[in-house]
């Protein structure tokens, strides 16, 4: 089979001026072009498997659940011959009840090194990921990066498809779950885990990281807070993961009456390798902000970034003096919210006198998607 496939090679190469690995590189400068791949994969079976590598590497489908059962149907087929190929999968909007019919025929993905799964709400009765559907997940074991905004049965049915994954390095969790929160303590995430989003039960997930021994120290944190808990679970793993943290992003909702308990349990002093940080603004007064611009302790600090920013009643004053303190600092970006009135550069620029004279002041403004 080997002494044919060069041989092959040899026969392209005898009949083209060209090299071979000069095809290779023009044929991936098309790898948004689906109609010239698709030529392309007709011409011999050189140019089919590098065209193939760029036509079903990255699988995507939306809220579409005939296309869904179609792909899953070609999967299951003898005669498929692309799932090689497939390097990302993303379904997005799907039913639970479509994922668990489709997913368990997707075991052919042996090289899935990306995957997004974002369920939504049954139109009848409430659904969970199937035992299969979770068995054919965790059979995904070349995932580096997982995405999932999926309802569970059970919170260890999360905590098992993690620790499933030996070489994930980015983690993006939108769960919930119908019992309450429970795992097993050999459930623990992969040692090249370096990213973590949680917007949603981030209590319990950093629950179960602090229970570990020792506590993964994910250097890389963005996370939201509706609660007192969630900020004090927050501040207990800033605390734990301490000069390993690189980046911090966070966001706020309805926690401006429970300040005093971001006073008590957030600490950033303690993370003293701290490069960048992210705070959603819109739901932070400026005093809160303040409090977290002066524990900074991290002489590698260089990016702040205010997201869905409103320049509000004023006090920015005094985030712009701590700010002009910090002399690593060489970007502050501030995006403004669409949802209030948009203020103009000069009015954002007016409040933040001392970065705009450094030269470190960047502003945008948010798209509104909708």
């Amino acid at each position: 089979m080997n002494h044919s496939s060069k041989e092959t090679n040899q026969q392209v190469a005898s009949r083209t001026p060209i090299p071979l690995e000069l095809t290779r590189l023009i044929i991936d400068e098309c790898h948004s072009d689906i109609h010239t791949l698709g030529e392309c994969s007709l011409v011999c079976k050189y140019w089919m498997l590098i065209a193939r590598y760029h036509l079903f590497s990255d699988v995507k489908i939306s809220g579409n659940r005939r296309l869904l059962h179609r792909f899953s149907g070609l999967l299951s087929s003898l005669l498929c011959t692309f799932s090689c190929f497939v390097r990302s999968l993303s379904m997005r909007y799907i039913e639970p009840k479509d994922v668990n019919l489709t997913l368990p025929k997707f075991t052919g993905l042996l090289e899935i090194t990306n995957m997004t799964l974002h369920t939504t709400p049954s139109s009848f009765a409430m659904q969970f990921i199937s035992p299969s559907s979770l068995a054919t997940l965790c059979s995904f074991s070349h995932l580096t990066i997982l995405d999932l905004t999926v309802y569970f049965q059970q919170f260890s049915h999360f905590t098992e498809i993690v620790s499933g994954f030996p070489k994930l390095e980015d983690l993006r969790a939108e769960v919930n779950f119908a019992n309450p929160a429970s795992w097993d303590i050999s459930h623990r995430p992969s040692a090249h885990l370096h990213s973590l989003r949680v917007t949603w039960s981030t209590v319990d997930i950093l629950q179960w990281l602090l229970s570990l021994r020792p506590v993964p120290a994910i250097k890389n944190l963005d996370v939201s807070a509706d609660s007192n808990p969630n900020i004090h679970f927050i501040g207990k793993y800033l605390q734990s993961v301490g000069d390993k943290l690189k980046t911090f992003t966070l966001s706020c909702y309805n926690v401006v009456d429970g300040l005093e308990h971001v006073y008590q349990d957030f600490n950033l002093a303690v993370n003293t390798t701290l490069q960048s940080m992210a705070l959603n603004s819109y739901f932070m007064p400026p005093i809160l902000i303040e409090y977290l611009i002066s524990q900074l302790n991290s002489p590698d600090f260089r990016e702040l970034k205010l997201e869905s920013f409103c320049l509000g009643v004023g006090g920015w004053h005094s985030v712009d003096r701590q700010l002009s303190e910090i002399f690593s600092l060489r970007r502050f970006m501030i995006i403004c919210s669409y949802i209030d009135p948009i203020v103009s550069e000069e009015e954002v620029r007016a409040a933040f006198p001392r970065c705009n004279d450094r030269g470190i002041l960047n502003i945008q403004y948010e798209v509104d998607d909708l």
